[in-house]
């Protein structure tokens, strides 16, 4: 991890690992610097090494100790609930997802003490079509359901009372055939029969419904399932299409019911979880502000967070922050500018080129004293330059971590972007101003 500017060229790694070789001080140092903007935190140390150990603790949850892949987007495994009203100290991490769909729960449910088989639909349970004439269900049928026009009920079915009945036997059999595989939660993207429904719950079976594409994915990850996409092929063993989740938990959040599902406890559950194609972890970060203003402005920095520690996952480099890495990179483009070019140029092409180089290097000073000063104090531009040179130099001459408990580290990534899109943005301005000229030139 390149702590330091001076070893920008041979970085260490950031240690964003769930082992021993972490680094706390330099990722809470790199989480600082983001969660130092908002106002809501800005005025709290508390509150923002709370947000940092919290964000930090749902990161690490995501990471497996043996991926070797670090970079395996799993800020996209961390999911946010944002409530409006607690302090920020109410907010927490819970290693799970957790769900604000409606769920049924019936009492004593087995599936609320142990881990449980659970069979993920992505098709609508709220009703059950009869095929069309001549069309073949069986298991080997595959896609979407083939329904009968309307106008066919009269001759196959004896009205609407005996559609009712046709359709009430499909889902016995299919209840039988959970119960028989002991599914103890049916999770549905859409809605579930009533009477389905019911007839679970009197069994104990806990019933999901209203999932909808926010969180299928999710518990599809979390449990290894294998979603049902049709009613007319569905599976001869249902083993080889159920994931296993740990016990379900119902907590009712500022006044409002929630449904945790946490990853599998027992060697076995896990073990068969393991084997399908696709397992993530899931941490859920319960985030709680006083007011819409703090709430809005931790909706946008909270993921930036989490974006940050997966850039230094990725790339293993973290830079200097506070402006330090800029000042830094201004003096090296003056210095390796004055080398390169023969000092003696007073004028030509040398000369337009360090003039270039300059005005590079003074921007890079610019952006870096418009960051805040320290609370309360106002500092000058070539106060804050002298200050941050004799900051490098002190760090160059160091052998400890520059961090400490106020400093702050930058993810090398976006820096970098930002670095590279202000470069060719530049470019296009030159290009841009030189066509202003030609077009300004009278016409001979």
């Amino acid at each position: 991890m390149a702590t330091r500017p001076e070893l920008a060229q041979t970085p260490r790694s950031a240690g964003i690992y769930p082992d021993a070789r972490s680094d706390l001080g330099a990722v809470l140092s790199l989480l600082r610097a983001t969660l130092c903007k908002p106002v809501a935190l800005c005025g709290s140390p508390h509150d923002i090494r709370h947000f940092a150990l919290m964000i930090l603790e749902a990161f690490l949850n995501v990471l497996a100790p043996g991926d070797d892949d670090a970079g395996a987007a799993p800020e996209a495994r961390v999911r946010y609930t944002w409530f409006c009203g607690p302090e920020l100290s109410w907010s927490s991490h819970i290693n799970g997802l957790l769900l604000d769909t409606p769920a049924v729960v019936p009492v004593g449910a087995p599936g609320c003490k142990r881990d449980s088989q659970l069979a993920l639909f992505s098709v609508s349970l709220e009703q059950w079509m009869p095929a069309a004439a001549g069309v073949e269900q069986g298991p080997g049928a595959v896609g979407m359901e083939n329904y009968t026009a309307e106008s066919d009920f009269a001759s196959t079915l004896a009205g609407a009372t005996a559609l009712r009945q046709w359709e009430e036997g499909r889902f016995r059999k299919l209840a039988e055939r959970l119960l028989e595989a002991q599914v103890g939660i049916l999770a549905c993207q859409k809605l579930v029969d009533p009477w389905l429904v019911d007839h679970l719950k009197q069994r104990g079976v806990i019933i999901l419904s209203r999932l909808s594409i926010r969180h299928i994915d999710y518990v599809q990850a979390l449990s290894g399932a294998v979603p049902i996409s049709s009613l007319a092929a569905l599976p001869e063993h249902w083993e080889d299409v159920c994931g296993w989740v740990g016990a379900v938990e119902l907590r009712t959040i500022q006044g409002r019911q929630h449904t945790l599902l946490r990853p599998p406890t027992t060697a076995a559950a896990a073990s068969q979880q393991r084997q399908q194609q696709q397992r993530w972890s899931t941490s859920t970060l319960l985030i709680g502000a006083p007011d819409e203003y703090a709430l809005a402005e931790l909706r946008r920095v909270v993921p930036q967070a989490v974006k940050c520690l997966q850039d230094a996952a990725r790339s293993g480099i973290v830079l200097e922050g506070g402006g330090l890495t800029e000042i830094y990179l201004s003096d090296a483009l003056v210095t390796r500018a004055r080398c390169l070019l023969p000092t003696e140029a007073a004028y030509g092409s040398d000369a337009h080129a360090m003039a270039v180089v300059k005005a590079v290097a003074e921007c890079l000073q610019d952006v870096a004293a418009c960051l805040p000063a320290e609370k309360g104090r106002h500092i000058g531009r070539h106060e804050f330059v002298e200050a941050a040179r004799a900051a490098i130099h002190q760090l160059r001459s160091s052998t400890g971590p520059s961090y400490g408990s106020g400093g702050v580290l930058d993810a090398e990534a976006p820096k970098r972007f930002a670095m590279l899109g202000a470069l060719d943005l530049a470019g296009v301005l030159v290009r841009l101003g030189g066509t202003l000229d030609l077009m300004d030139e009278p016409l001979a």
